[in-house]
Order: structure tokens, then C-alpha cells, then sequence
């Protein structure tokens, strides 16, 4: 019997393959719709830009998680610790609303 653990972070690691465009090298879907945060990454210090997928998550372009705490601080998250605390169909849903909403908003302008 499969470890549930185990088929969550497998599950994760297929959709963020998924997110990736296989025509261009290292590009994310994400750049389209990430804004700024006022919270700065745990690991280089940088102002933390990313899509928000939960109150309290935040996915960078390099598909790396950071939990908020706070205003200002961050803590990088595992996929195992992702899996583990958050569930994907809801983060996939956050993810594609944000991506509906940039589509609609492009739309209009064009």
C-alpha cells in the first residue's frame, strides 16, 4: 500500500513539472501573475515575489515555497513539508484563479 505522504509529494512534484513551459528554458507561468511581498526570502534576503496559494504560502518562480510569518519574515518550506501541511487540489485552485483573473485582465486590453 502507498505511503499517503509519499503520493502527495509525487502528486506536487507532477503539477509543478506541469508549471514549467518546455519551450522556454527556466520559465514559469508564475512570472505572469507574481507581485512583491513586504516580507524578504529567509535565504538570500531578497523582497519575496511570488503567487500567494494559501493564507499563508507563497510560491516563487522557482517553484521553492515560503511560509509568511508574519509581515516580515519568512521560512522556506520542503515539498515534504508542503505535502505534508497544505493540500495541493486547494493550492492548484488559488493558482488557477490568479491565473484566470491575469487571462481576463489581458482580455480587456487587447
Amino acid at each position: 500500500m502507498d505511503d499517503p505522504q509519499s503520493t502527495a509529494i509525487d502528486a506536487f512534484q507532477r503539477w509543478l513539472v506541469q508549471l514549467r513551459d518546455p519551450d522556454k528554458p527556466a520559465y514559469t507561468y508564475i512570472r505572469r501573475i507574481e507581485q512583491g511581498f513586504d516580507a524578504k526570502r529567509c535565504d538570500t534576503k531578497k523582497v519575496l515575489r511570488g503567487v500567494r496559494v494559501a493564507d499563508n504560502l507563497v510560491m516563487t518562480r522557482q517553484l521553492m515555497f515560503f511560509q509568511l510569518i508574519g509581515r516580515k519574515k519568512t521560512r522556506a518550506l520542503s515539498l515534504e513539508e508542503v505535502a505534508k501541511q497544505y493540500v495541493l487540489e486547494d493550492i492548484q485552485t488559488v493558482y488557477r484563479d490568479a491565473m484566470d483573473t491575469w487571462k481576463n485582465a489581458r482580455r480587456k486590453v487587447s
